[in-house]
């Protein structure tokens, strides 16, 4: 199965990072739908695992990123690439 490791610079608080966190899950799931089957989040929320059939994502903020892994099936372009297209709306690069 194809990994995918994405980590981007998201330029906010913590608390911000977490909120636009669950955003982004929430975007996902709408833009997937059933394929995502369950979320387990971490219990301060900057930690997320989602699950579908034959795959996963963790989805995770520290100080300074959002940081994006996983294991996916022959899907991984359409996953993927919705996936950065979720992470990169919700966290977008910060111009200096």
């Amino acid at each position: 199965m194809p990994m995918i490791n994405l980590s981007l610079d998201h330029g906010r608080t913590i608390v911000e990072a977490r909120i636009a966190l669950e955003k982004s899950v929430a975007d996902i799931q709408s833009m997937f739908g059933a394929m995502i089957r369950r979320a387990d989040w971490a219990p301060d929320r900057d930690r997320v695992r989602l699950h579908g059939p034959g795959f996963w994502i963790e989805l995770r903020v520290d100080d300074r990123q959002v940081h994006a892994s996983g294991e996916i099936p022959a899907l991984a372009n359409l996953l993927g690439g919705g996936l950065r297209k979720v992470l990169e709306g919700r966290f977008p690069r910060q111009i200096p």
